[in-house]
């Protein structure tokens, strides 16, 4: 008979937190578990500190890839290795409560269930901590569903499609997913570089919807050698442009989406209008990017050639001129929704301002 929960654990260079990740692991109350940890080609002495936590808990299985196949091949390596109905992962330098997966386990049958996490900040910048508890206090759960604990699917994607590229369910540290329902929805997409796990609850909460468990259960770690941070640093255009519109696209076309498909088109959300908008966001940031972002949206429209037609076709120039105004000016145009309807209301009403300032020459290049 399998265990109740899989307790994954994707280790890359993870030596210095590892021991602390492990030692929260196997001091939860649910005690019906297996531990997976794979080790993506560790430099350092990540897999010796697995190694040897295995010798003394025979619940602890350790693997190592041949050669290092990035982390969100990662992530789906140790989904093919779990024998339980649930997987909950945890990051090397993530750590959980005591009671984290018994509690989590109250949410079945929802196929996604979601704790309240904390964050742990480590030799970060005041910038990121600030983005962190922003997200905290206004892109989370808490703040979109106040004392829900079931969220139906219509729900959950109707704030998804609200706030596009919001990842207001957090890390997967902070999950506990379906084994079954994560296999089928085809595990985490290794084309996307930041929204891999976004992407994964978009289609997981759009299936089933999911449960919410508001105790802080997990706590999340970010410091400057994470995935983010790496992230944010060599393939920032790709994460932050790419990332939401190849997901958007995807919303229109492939299978797995095809409850986000069905309740858009139910509620009259225009998906190739989504497409354009953030079409257009990339489009004019790779013309301001680096030589990289610029190759990176020329890859992307010749392997989509029907968003180069519907950008062609439905983009305006005011689009664009408006989105080369606020990069150029950083208009935060982009929390408008948090301020009310009166502060939207002005915005729009300024709207052809701005345009007619743009055609002056103001912000145009």
């Amino acid at each position: 008979m399998s265990p109740a929960v899989s307790v994954c654990i994707p280790v890359y260079n993870g030596e210095p937190h590892l021991k602390g990740c492990l030692e929260s692991v196997l001091a939860q109350s649910e005690s019906d578990l297996e531990v997976i940890v794979v080790d993506n080609c560790s430099e350092d002495g990540s897999l010796a500190v697995a190694e040897a936590f295995a010798e003394q808990d025979r619940r602890i299985a350790v693997h190592r890839n041949s050669r290092n196949i990035g982390l969100v091949a990662n992530l789906n390596r140790c989904i093919d290795l779990a024998s339980s109905p649930w997987i909950k992962f945890v990051f090397h330098d993530d750590w959980l409560a005591p009671t984290c997966v018994e509690r989590l386990l109250t949410g079945a049958p929802s196929s996604l269930v979601v704790c309240q996490r904390t964050i742990e900040f480590d030799d970060v910048g005041r910038d990121v901590r600030r983005r962190y508890l922003g997200v905290r206090h206004w892109d989370s759960l808490d703040a979109m569903f106040p004392g829900r604990g079931r969220i139906a699917a219509s729900d959950f994607l109707d704030a998804a499609l609200r706030n596009v590229g919001v990842n207001f369910v957090g890390e997967p540290t902070a999950t506990l997913m379906s084994t079954e329902a994560v296999r089928r929805l085809g595990g985490f997409d290794p084309e996307l570089v930041q929204f891999v796990d976004w992407d994964l609850w978009l289609r997981l909460g759009g299936d089933d919807g999911l449960h919410y468990v508001g105790e802080p259960l997990a706590t999340f770690r970010v410091h400057a050698a994470g995935a983010t941070a790496a992230n944010s640093r060599y393939r920032a255009y790709e994460a932050r442009y790419l990332d939401p519109l190849r997901i958007v696209r995807r919303m229109g076309r492939d299978a797995a989406y095809a409850p986000v498909r069905a309740f858009a088109t139910e509620r009259g959300v225009d998906l190739d209008g989504l497409a354009v908008r953030f079409g257009v966001r990339a489009e004019v940031a790779a013309g301001q990017a680096a030589d990289d972002g610029r190759t990176a949206w020329a890859r992307f429209l010749a392997a989509d050639p029907e968003l180069a037609a519907l950008l062609d076709a439905r983009a305006t120039p005011a689009q664009r001129l408006l989105e080369r105004y606020v990069r150029q000016t950083h208009v935060p145009l982009g929390p408008v929704r948090w301020l009310g309807r009166p502060v939207a209301r002005h915005v729009a009403r300024t709207g052809r301002a701005v345009v007619r300032r743009l055609r002056q020459g103001v912000g145009a290049r």
